[in-house]
């Protein structure tokens, strides 16, 4: 097991795991990954946290967070009715392995577009970008690795300019706090740089969002 506070997962082992359960009935296969997700890393996986919605880059699915750090999560998302948008472009890397059904990429600089089926695997770097479609249906693994609280403006902002869903928002918060505080009470000597920085994102969006108002 890795001692480095900041880097807890093998992106190779999560795939593993996706792989031997490919073909299972979904709530199945969530249960089987998440079973052994916890086997691997039981002092930083949770198995209980409820799906919930979330829209980032107009992609509307559903995540099943199993871990969350700082600087990594694992989870499956996805989407049973298809759905389509931008990936973002984030200061970190996402490992996707496709569970079940299909995802099209057209990835930045590439002029075909790409598609995944189950069992394949979806690498995006830190700063890279796609345009991802589910054309029905997709349910992914998804590992990141990177400065995670610069995710939060493009997870969240979608909830204030379109959604207004602020019951998922909330049950979205609860999720992270329960799980990063799994990880602080292991790593208690980073929580307050995580703050700070956090804290340093959080002034910023304000700042954004008064400027605009202020504009206007």
């Amino acid at each position: 097991m890795k001692t480095d506070p900041k880097h807890l997962f093998d992106p190779d082992a999560i795939d593993r795991i996706a792989q031997r359960h490919l073909g299972k009935p979904m709530s199945e296969m969530a249960e089987a990954i998440g079973r052994d997700l916890q086997g691997c890393y039981p002092d930083y996986v949770d198995v209980t946290m409820p799906l919930v919605f979330n829209s980032g880059g107009a992609i509307m699915y559903q995540l099943k967070i199993f871990a969350m750090t700082p600087h990594e999560y694992i989870m499956i998302c996805g989407s049973s009715i298809g759905s389509s948008g931008f990936s973002g472009r984030h200061p970190a890397a996402f490992w996707d392995t496709v569970l079940s059904g299909q995802a099209t990429y057209m990835h930045q600089e590439k002029w075909e577009a790409r598609s995944y089926k189950a069992g394949d695997r979806i690498f995006v770097d830190r700063w890279e970008s796609a345009t991802i479609d589910f054309p029905d249906h997709c349910w992914m693994l998804e590992y990141a690795r990177g400065s995670l609280v610069w995710l939060l403006p493009f997870g969240i902002v979608n909830v204030f300019t379109n959604t207004l869903d602020f019951y998922s928002l909330l049950r979205l918060i609860r999720i992270y706090l329960s799980l990063t505080g799994k990880y602080f009470r292991k790593h208690p000597d980073v929580l307050m740089p995580y703050l700070i920085g956090s804290g340093a994102v959080l002034t910023a969006l304000w700042w954004v969002f008064s400027s605009k108002k202020g504009s206007r």
